[in-house]
């Protein structure tokens, strides 16, 4: 039996919906599914469109997705899925991927240089623009933030940048005593 236009119609708008283009192929399948990292843009298309860098599609998407922030097109290819933004870096989304300031690190999925803390023997606020400054001497920081350097205590010391003091000849101890 033949289809009505109409139904003809109606079957390929969905089957458009779905991410399928008609086969250039007459007689053997009327549409065909398109491949991861590409989309069908139009009900008559004769081929699948490829989805810009900074975005990807799964085969039969509707339609090329951009990489949101905290996630980016790490490898520039459509047809792959968006990558976590990787610690020590930030992503707005697309193919943006920048790197923390000098001595700072972020963790997996940052999207903002806020994400951003001074690394351990480093004090500042790189989200605020202040550069991560080592501690002096005499001083150390055992966390990750923008936390000020500490005073060793008495019989124990510290080089610069340190994230932790050790006693002095012939002390010993967790605090130098």
């Amino acid at each position: 039996a033949a289809v009505a236009p109409a139904t003809l119609q109606a079957e390929l708008h969905y089957l458009f919906l779905y991410s399928y283009a008609l086969s250039t192929d007459e007689g053997k399948q009327l549409c065909v599914q398109c491949a991861n990292g590409t989309v069908s843009d139009s009900v008559d298309a004769y081929s699948c469109g490829i989805c810009q860098v900074g975005s990807h599609s799964v085969r039969g998407a509707c339609g090329c997705k951009t990489c949101v922030a905290g996630t980016t097109d790490e490898d520039l290819d459509a047809s792959t899925a968006c990558s976590p933004c990787q610690t020590g870096y930030f992503c707005a989304g697309g193919t943006a991927s920048t790197a923390c300031p000098v001595h700072s690190d972020s963790a997996l999925n940052s999207v903002t240089v806020s994400h951003c803390k001074c690394v351990e023997g480093y004090s500042g606020s790189p989200q605020l623009g202040a550069a991560c400054e080592g501690c002096a001497a005499g001083t150390f920081k055992h966390i990750l933030g923008s936390s000020d350097c500490v005073a060793c205590s008495a019989n124990s010391n510290s080089f610069s940048s340190s994230a932790q003091c050790v006693c002095d000849p012939g002390y010993t101890g967790a605090d130098g005593s």
